[in-house]
């Protein structure tokens, strides 16, 4: 009857996905006025499993917002810090980690992980701007459980030894990734899933960004797969760019009305009709130079005066009923070459969506492909280089107050156990991580904290260059001036 009165149809499946965005947004503001009239000052978060991106509405009906993701119930240990690198892109918004001591999922009577796995957890949260949350789930009898308290205590004694290099802790960032979800609206976009991905294993220091961030922040913004069809955005982009800033964009992000709105050297031409088609790189990766196959949509483009750093061969022809080969698809066609990847001072382009196709499949020449790109347009204005290995984790943090910059290291050694159950058990960990940090003035001294171990190192050109002796889960570094 609602949805009559509204003038929305039933059997339509996006005027029922309108009704419930109605309902939702009218639950938000009746329960905030309930709780109001009696408590002013008490928090408010609205339990929900994904914080959407982009979504206001959703966003500042809370006073705090709590990131949940438990690893080992199907979320996986990437998807934490996707979240995380969007929330704490809002300004002024607290927020905290939530994560479990199931050894699965919530309501799991019985369950525990391993201790290292909630240290890496706790630690990662803390590493990337929140604070810690940690559920449990009481027995019936209303009796607790020790053996919960005592699994959640060795993760937070471990925290409150750090809590002096995380008071008023600002994030810095490299990049801003204009969020797939954010512009679509809807939630789980692969392209972010794949970005964040290909940024957390070449240890870069980055953000995701909604529409309405301030791109000057950042020294390059990837623009991931998707068209942004809000002309607004777009002259904000080129402004961006005006400005000094770097861009890299992929699949149609950079297409508005059949035509390429920033100036990469090159025509866009539509979208290819095969696929899969293959990448010649025009740069060094772990096979050398051959055909990659690449299992994901591309896009035809001419050059003008744009250089081309990758090109495109089709197959034979797309596998269907009346035309197959081998297991998979048909090998490439060496008889048309075209080009595929091009770039034009701070502009650089890749006509595939590679981000959505890494998050699908994982080829290493997608990322091999990303990182050739991102060294062209970053290179060593990276305030971070390191040589941590693709399962790491970097965050830098800056302490105003106490002039200093705090840089945390994680590790941990992931395995799969059972069905879409990813957990840590063993420890694994990493000796003479070499670190180069922007800074700058020479510092005063390094520290390895809580330990308040001093370590040396050396100051030339703008940056600090030291190495870490031992990351054992979780280690980090602060850079006095």
């Amino acid at each position: 009857e609602d949805m009559k009165k509204l003038g929305l149809d039933v059997n339509s499946e996006e005027d029922r996905i309108k009704m419930g965005d109605i309902v939702f947004k009218k639950y938000l503001t009746e329960t905030n006025n309930a709780v109001r009239k009696h408590s002013q000052t008490a928090t408010i978060f609205h339990n929900n499993s994904h914080i959407p991106r982009g979504d206001y509405g959703f966003i500042n009906a809370n006073t705090h917002l709590e990131v949940e993701s438990l690893p080992t119930g199907g979320w996986g240990y990437d998807h934490f810090p996707l979240s995380a690198a969007y929330v704490r892109s809002l300004p002024n918004v607290e927020f905290l980690g939530m994560t479990g001591k199931f050894h699965h999922s919530w309501g799991e009577f019985g369950g525990f992980k391993h201790p290292n796995a909630l240290i890496y957890e706790t630690s990662l949260s803390i590493a990337s701007g929140a604070g810690c949350s940690i559920g449990d789930q009481m027995h019936p009898l209303c009796e607790m459980n020790m053996a919960t308290y005592g699994l959640i205590g060795k993760a937070y004694s471990l925290i409150e030894e750090k809590e002096p290099w995380l008071d008023g802790a600002e994030h810095i960032a490299d990049i801003g990734v204009l969020s797939a979800e954010a512009i679509l609206g809807s939630r789980d976009e692969k392209a972010d899933v794949g970005a964040n991905r290909m940024l957390l294993e070449g240890n870069y220091l980055y953000n995701f960004v909604d529409t309405t961030a301030d791109f000057s922040k950042y020294k390059m913004l990837i623009l991931p797969d998707v068209k942004i069809p809000c002309d607004e955005v777009i002259e904000k982009i080129k402004k961006y760019v005006e400005n000094g800033g770097k861009v890299l964009a992929t699949g149609e992000a950079l297409v508005k009305d059949g035509e390429f709105f920033l100036d990469v050297g090159a025509k866009f031409k539509g979208e290819n009709e095969y696929n899969p088609t293959y990448l010649i790189p025009q740069y060094e990766t772990a096979n050398g130079v051959t055909e990659y196959v690449m299992r994901c949509n591309s896009f035809r483009f001419d050059v003008t005066d744009g250089k081309v750093e990758a090109f495109l061969q089709n197959p034979y022809y797309n596998r269907t009923l009346e035309h197959f080969c081998s297991h998979m698809h048909a090998p490439n066609n060496p008889e048309e070459t075209f080009p595929a990847a091009v770039i034009k001072g701070n502009v650089a382009y890749i006509g595939w969506d590679i981000f959505s196709g890494y998050a699908k499949l994982g080829h290493i020449c997608f990322k091999e492909l990303f990182n050739h790109f991102a060294e062209a347009l970053l290179g060593k204005e990276a305030t971070v280089l390191t040589n941590l290995p693709d399962k790491a984790v970097v965050t830098l943090t800056k302490q105003e107050k106490e002039n200093r910059l705090v840089l945390h290291l994680l590790f941990a050694h992931t395995t799969l156990r059972g069905q879409n159950t990813e957990v840590v058990e063993d420890t694994v960990p990493l000796y003479n991580v070499l670190c180069s940090v922007k800074c700058d003035s020479k510092p005063s001294k390094i520290t390895l904290e809580p330990e308040g171990k001093e370590i040396p190192f050396e100051y030339e050109n703008g940056r600090v260059r030291f190495t870490v002796p031992k990351v054992d889960i979780h280690q980090m570094v602060v850079i006095a001036n």
